[in-house]
Parts: structure tokens; sequence; C-alpha cells
């Protein structure tokens, strides 16, 4: 599954370029959509990589079975790592705005597909790692119980080159 190759290995002028497809994916998304962006491992930071390991394990053991990654115990590992990704991207930023879109697509997606999930929030810790600001794990907090599919899964690293 290829759920965030379009976000993640990109530096700088290429990150813009990068969204796109992603803000245009049609909407309920299919099982050939979610294959076509996989987490690249290789690309996370090593600050990001205990936090990013979690959610690259459910994206290896779900595929593009919505069942398994629609669940808010999976949302909230994709929103730790772009949690940790985003990092110090100011609240209102470009980067900060795309990955919040990115999570509400996700829990949209869920629903669409017939697997709500709670909503998801950023909640970056001021630099990039493994841990929020008090040595605890970054979190998503649950807002509203929506709905939405495997774009989320999309940002997760993408803001490292960035930032």
């Amino acid at each position: 599954m290829r759920l965030l190759a379009r976000f993640f290995g990109l530096t700088g002028v290429y990150l813009l370029a990068a969204l796109a497809p992603v803000f245009l994916s049609p909407l309920p998304v299919s099982a050939a959509v979610l294959a076509s962006r996989e987490l690249n491992s290789s690309l996370i930071s090593p600050a990001c990589t205990p936090t990013c390991n979690p959610a690259l394990s459910a994206q290896s053991t779900c595929g593009a079975d919505f069942h398994c990654l629609c669940t808010n115990t999976n949302g909230n590992k994709f929103a730790q790592c772009i949690d940790c990704v985003v990092g110090s991207a100011p609240e209102g930023s470009l980067v900060y705005s795309a990955m919040q879109g990115v999570l509400s697509d996700y829990t949209r997606d869920c629903a669409q597909n017939d697997f709500p999930i709670s909503s998801l929030t950023l909640s970056p810790s001021a630099t990039p790692s493994p841990t929020g600001k008090n040595g605890k794990t970054n979190g998503a907090t649950a807002v509203n119980p929506p709905r939405s599919v495997v774009l989320g899964f999309a940002a997760l690293v993408l803001l490292e080159a960035v930032l």
C-alpha cells in the first residue's frame, strides 16, 4: 500500500506539488487509490521513527482494508506520526493546515466507506520528536465522532523536509 508516498521524502519546492494529487483525489476512496499512497519508512526522520513505527505497522498489517485502517486507535497512530513530523510548524501555516486537512480527509473518508472514527486534531510539539512537550507521547485529540479514510495517512512525514 502506498498510502503516504506522495507526502514523504519531498523537499522544499516539491512539497506543494506533492499535496495537489491528494486534495484532488475523488471520494469515496477505493482500494486502488489507497494502494497508490504507501508510506515510505526510509524517509521518516530518525527523531520521528519511534513515533511513526506504530502507524507503519498498522499500514503494513491493514493493507487496503478499511475495516482495519479506520479505527480510532489507528487514526491516533497516524495523527501522532504527523504531529511529530509537523513539529514546529506554526498553527495556521500552510504545512499545519495541509496536515490538518489530511487528518480531516482521513476521518471523512473512513465514514464515507462505512467505518466512522472520531475526528483528529493536530497537536504538534515545538520541535519534531517522538514525545510531546512534557515527555509524554504526542496524541491526537478526539473532537467529534464524524468520518474519514486513508487519505489522512498521507501527510505523516511530508513536513520533515520543509521544516
